[in-house]
């Protein structure tokens, strides 16, 4: 504006003031383009590694059109394929979406889920994952969601969520930048002020150039690029790692845990229970209470549900029907279930504490509870129309990476502790083999929360980690509440962070990434504030009475670019740290 009135009303301005600015004002514009688009690139590399998830589905699938026994195949694209429809998946293929394997077995590279390298085994009844790759092997699934119900959508979608989310740190660089632009427009004000009054001729232009140059210097862009842009590339790059972060300001949080709250079945075990033993049960009553036991599990998902329902049905004992199935949590399941003659019976599958807790006769079952305990399994009472019917061992495995994980953990400072619902003896021996020395058991799911709010009373902030549905209300009670990926959409949904994988050693990982993350941020935030702080003073023309140096806008716009992309070069950095830090390797067990 100041270059046209130059050029069209120079009458106007005081003599000697006429000067233009057109090639100074084309100049700034470029740089600054120049500016933006290099930023808008280094973004767009910070959030590839959504766009890669959301790649790795493939356009087209082989559709049986006449169901899994059809011999018919068609290749139809990925968008025609809809919920029920069976596909063929060959050796070497892509798995097209999500659904369950009807026939055939294989290995599976699903690295891009779990961020494991190892092929995984599946074999019928199994879920298997859409853009996941069959190496070996020949599978019919059944779809069972498509488009946005995927996993791959629903990750994208979680990570997006993650990346769009705002930080605690970002709330205070959002206030001080409220207060930072105001305080630069009343610097600009007074430096085209002062050098009006008492600089050089020609005063005017060389007041207009200064301030012009100090408004440009001060450009806040790095302070908004400093956190959005690493919490991009962050969340990318774990979602890479097989570690989901639901939240955004969890990324923050999570390098800060000094207290991480265990629970047994599932997270520090495999989940994978079997039934050792059965008490009170002749050979010929074991099918018919078991199998209405198994009518009642059915309906769970519980890794004890799927032990009982594997016992039933590895022995090719019919499994009844039931109705009216009602979970208590963190007690145990019960339905009713119709029985050989035709009428119904009410069944419960209760743990210990619960039937204890209940008005039942469980001391002719004493002796068979302590065999159960001393063999380090848990006892599970069955039921039925009020009466105990047997007692049922259940045993689980340690997970083999469980004590290194804590191990780690504890190396970072982060104190380890046990919450389970499970007798305190099962609950003991777990904890000795992992390394736990503050057990806390038995507890119903409330207990736990209040247990966990103790905890949280000592003035440390507390992470959780489960798998199951009553530890929900757990992951959400913690600063942090961290779902196993194997574990139930329930858990999952109240988690701020899920691991994809069912390895503990991800925990530490995903503290790392925060701790590197929050550095990064730590950094920028800084960076650039200094280089402002720094350059409004060059920019006023603080240097001009004693060197003669004054800032050209030019070059303002140019450290103002530069200053935005150094920015953005560091967020992106943390590729190379991210990349550097170990992926735990495979442990057997």
């Amino acid at each position: 504006g100041y270059s046209v009135v130059a050029v069209l009303a120079p009458t106007v301005l005081p003599q000697g003031a006429d000067h233009v600015y057109f090639e100074a004002s084309a100049v700034i514009i470029t740089l600054v383009l120049v500016g933006r688009y290099l930023e808008g690139r280094a973004r767009g590399r910070a959030g590839a590694a959504v766009q890669t998830l959301l790649g790795q589905q493939p356009s087209q699938a082989i559709r049986l059109s006449d169901g899994e026994q059809s011999s018919r195949e068609e290749t139809v694209p990925i968008t025609a394929i809809t919920v029920g429809d069976c596909l063929r998946v060959r050796d070497g293929d892509q798995i097209p979406l999500d659904g369950r394997i009807e026939d055939g077995a294989g290995d599976i590279d699903e690295s891009m889920i779990t961020g494991e390298a190892l092929p995984v085994p599946r074999r019928q009844g199994d879920a298997v994952v859409g853009g996941t790759v069959l190496t070996t092997g020949s599978l019919i699934i059944r779809v069972e969601a498509v488009g946005a119900d995927t996993a791959v959508a629903r990750i994208a979608a979680m990570v997006a969520q993650a990346q769009a989310g705002k930080l605690p740190i970002q709330s205070l660089v959002d206030r001080v930048t409220a207060v930072f632009v105001p305080v630069v427009l009343v610097i600009a004000a007074v430096t085209a002020v002062l050098w009006y009054v008492v600089g050089p001729d020609p005063a005017l232009s060389n007041a207009m150039v200064s301030a012009v140059a100090v408004l440009i210097i001060a450009c806040p862009c790095a302070m908004g690029l400093a956190v959005p842009t690493s919490i991009m590339v962050a969340t990318g790059l774990a979602a890479q790692k097989g570690i989901l972060f639901a939240r955004g300001d969890a990324l923050q949080t999570l390098c800060s845990i000094r207290l991480l709250a265990c629970d047994k079945t599932g997270t520090l075990t495999h989940g994978s229970m079997a039934i050792e033993s059965i008490h009170g049960l002749s050979p010929e009553r074991q099918e018919q209470v078991l199998s209405m036991a198994a009518a009642v599990e059915q309906h769970s998902s519980h890794p004890i549900a799927h032990a009982l329902c594997s016992y039933v049905r590895d022995r090719d004992w019919p499994i009844a029907h039931a109705e009216d199935y009602q979970v208590r949590h963190g007690a145990g399941v019960q339905a009713r279930v119709a029985d050989s003659s035709g009428g119904w019976r009410q069944v419960q599958l209760l743990s210990h504490g619960a039937a204890s807790a209940g008005d039942y006769d469980l001391k002719p079952w004493e002796a068979a509870v302590q065999a159960v305990i001393d063999a380090a399994a848990s006892p599970l009472v069955v039921i039925i129309d009020g009466q105990v019917e047997a007692v049922l061992g259940i045993s689980d495995q340690v997970r083999a990476e469980a004590a290194e994980a804590l191990t780690s953990l504890r190396q970072r400072g982060v104190r380890t502790v046990m919450l389970s619902g499970d007798h305190h003896h099962q609950a003991q021996t777990v904890a000795q083999a992992v390394g736990i020395e503050e057990v806390f058991a038995p507890l119903r799911p409330e207990e736990k929360v209040a247990t966990l709010e103790q905890l949280r009373d000592e003035g440390l902030t507390v992470a959780s980690i489960g798998d199951g549905v009553n530890d929900a209300p757990l992951l959400a009670q913690a600063d942090i509440g961290i779902a196993i990926g194997a574990g139930t959409d329930i858990a999952i949904e109240a988690a701020d962070v899920v691991l994809m994988a069912d390895d503990l050693r991800r925990v530490a990982l995903a503290m790392d990434i925060s701790v590197a993350t929050m550095r990064t941020i730590r950094q920028n935030v800084f960076w650039a504030f200094a280089y402002n702080t720094a350059l409004i003073p060059v920019a006023a023309g603080a240097l001009y009475p004693v060197w003669g140096i004054t800032l050209n806008p030019a070059f303002a716009a140019l450290a103002m670019a530069a200053s935005s992309i150094c920015v953005v070069a560091n967020a992106l950095r943390l590729k190379q740290r991210v990349a550097g830090m170990a992926r735990p390797s495979p442990t057997s067990g």
